[in-house]
């Protein structure tokens, strides 16, 4: 076995071992960073130690930005610390609120938003008529599911599509369509799969459909109702196929068994819950699909909602549910995991945990959650939100819902959209529409330093033949600077690479190259294993990339 195989390898034990622009800036300017404090941390659940020490293991590394999420690339650092950034939510309010029937009280999100192949964004999103009044409240579709397009991704059109119309109304933008008291549907995913060799399938849903029978009349007031008893006929998660993402095609049979019940009886359920969410992994090559379980454990004082993960080849068969995110017990008191994303970013996977205070304000927020290896999955930032709620009240002071897909890229900002309502879960009516806060790239955590220099040294890295130029995101403040000095896998000084030879970065940037006065290029080492040292004063690095050709972004 040779250097570069032992590398892999040892990546591979070691994630295994550790169970680990197009876009004009916002008419609000440019982003600030929302400082969220790590603490010190005395309580770690067990999967998050690592059983053995990998820091002098090596790390096979692509060109890909390498994030400061997680310890996994540090083996040291002093004087510096690491802080979680929150995105700044965008100034001006919803960028998409209900202005037609058939979007009722709310839009939210429990969908997609991905860019087709002419650029143009779509969002697929949820209007919400649970609140409308209807003669009969099972005839209610409730969740409606419906696109809009946008060029910029601020201002979105409805376009008119003539799928399904809406209590006699035709021209709608509903996309699915659906039979009153029969179909109940609930957080729909999109994907574009341009590798399916079937025209007609390269666009894929899923959404869970509660069945006919899930809401019963009330017999003294047909106008309202309630759940019924079960079991919902044609209830289950369903595939549906599509060839441009518009007019789908519903796949007969369900893809993954229904698993909602209000009979303590039939506890535990056998399959899934709502709040699905689906994507395709390209990094492994599979589509994954993050599910609601229902927590039942004995002598748990409620059952919680929670999450847990499975995985297909072909997104018509599915592994059974695995665990994957169960409230702890210092969580505060009536925590319970409401939805949940992830999704490959650069270098690793990241996502977002709907957090549901159950036991006080009925808010729903976003916690970050992240991963090494796509399979293990840890909650990040000290279990901080990450998108918080506002005010209760405010436009996004309540209920946040999700949507399947990773930020969007925007120049140098990620761009999420979710969806929220003024005041927490089941405080009626629902009224709320899409929001959007911006973060800068790669700009999930850094590691800062102050007036006093301080250092960050990696483990051991293994980088492509062809990568030339170290790249940083990094901000510097009050004339502080970053400069950067390469070590072997001993931590032997490299010469044309010392300290004293490196060109300090003071600009604040995504991509900021890093350069020495003697010319010294870094794939003169892409035969050796190598450590980079960082320098700091007053400045914050975010990620670094070594990337091929002098101006590579």
């Amino acid at each position: 076995m040779n250097r570069r195989q032992f590398s892999r390898t040892g990546l591979t034990l070691a994630l295994t071992r550790s169970f680990e622009g197009r876009a004009q800036q916002a008419a609000t300017g440019p982003i600030t960073d929302i400082p969220v404090r790590e603490p010190e941390a005395t309580h770690y659940s067990w999967w998050q130690r690592p059983p053995v020490d990998v820091r002098d293991w090596p790390v096979l590394i692509g060109t890909e930005s390498q994030l400061f999420v997680d310890d996994h690339l540090i083996d040291s650092r002093t004087n510096v610390s690491r802080q979680f950034h929150q995105p700044v939510k965008h100034s001006t309010g919803y960028v998409l609120r209900p202005e037609v029937p058939w979007e009722g009280t709310a839009c939210m999100a429990h969908g997609t938003v991905i860019r087709d192949s002419s650029g143009t964004l779509r969002m697929y999103y949820e209007g919400w008529t649970g609140d409308v009044r209807f003669e009969k409240s099972s005839e209610n579709p409730r969740c409606v599911y419906c696109m809009a397009t946008s060029e910029d991704g601020l201002y979105w059109e409805r376009p008119r599509l003539d799928v399904q119309s809406f209590r006699g109304q035709s021209g709608t933008n509903i996309i699915l369509p659906y039979q009153p008291a029969v179909n109940y549907y609930t957080q729909v995913s999109v994907i574009l799969d341009a590798t399916d060799p079937n025209p007609s399938r390269r666009w894929k849903l899923g959404v869970k459909d509660g069945g006919a029978g899930l809401i019963v009349d009330d017999p003294s007031n047909p106008g309202t109702g309630h759940i019924g008893p079960g079991p919902y006929a044609g209830a289950g998660y369903f595939a549906w196929f599509s060839a441009d993402g518009i007019r789908w095609k519903k796949r007969p049979e369900p893809i993954m068994t229904d698993g909602w019940s209000i009979k303590r009886e039939n506890w535990p359920l056998k399959g899934v819950a709502e709040n699905q969410s689906v994507l395709f992994d390209p990094v492994r090559k599979k589509f994954v699909a993050f599910v609601r379980i229902w927590d039942c454990r004995p002598g748990r004082p409620a059952i919680w909602r929670s999450r847990a993960v499975s995985e297909s080849d072909d997104f018509l068969h599915w592994t059974p549910p695995r665990v994957l995110f169960l409230p702890l017990e210092d969580d505060e008191a009536g925590l319970q995991f409401y939805g949940s994303t992830g999704f490959n970013y650069e270098s690793m996977y990241l996502g977002l945990l709907r957090c549901y205070r159950s036991a006080s304000t009925h808010q729903v927020y976003f916690q970050l959650v992240s991963s090494r290896d796509g399979v293990h999955w840890v909650r990040a930032g000290n279990r901080q939100p990450f998108i918080d709620n506002g005010p209760l009240g405010s436009l996004d002071g309540g209920y946040h819902s999700d949507f399947s897909n990773p930020p969007i890229r925007m120049g140098d900002e990620l761009w999420f959209y979710y969806g929220s309502t003024e005041f927490g879960k089941n405080v009626r009516p629902y009224k709320g529409g899409i929001c959007l806060a911006r973060l800068r790239l790669d700009g999930f955590a850094s590691i800062d330093a102050g007036e006093r220099r301080g250092t960050l040294l990696t483990r051991p890295l293994d980088f492509a033949r062809a990568a030339n130029t170290l790249k940083l995101n990094c901000k510097p403040r009050r004339g502080g600077n970053i400069a950067v000095e390469v070590l072997d896998r001993e931590g032997r000084s490299i010469p044309g690479f010392q300290l004293a030879e490196a060109i300090p970065v003071h600009e604040d940037s995504v991509a900021a190259g890093v350069s020495w006065r003697g010319g010294a290029a870094l794939n003169s080492l892409s035969d050796r294993t190598i450590r980079l040292k960082f320098h700091m004063v007053d400045a914050s690095i975010y990620s670094f990339s070594i990337r091929a050709g002098a101006n590579a972004q």
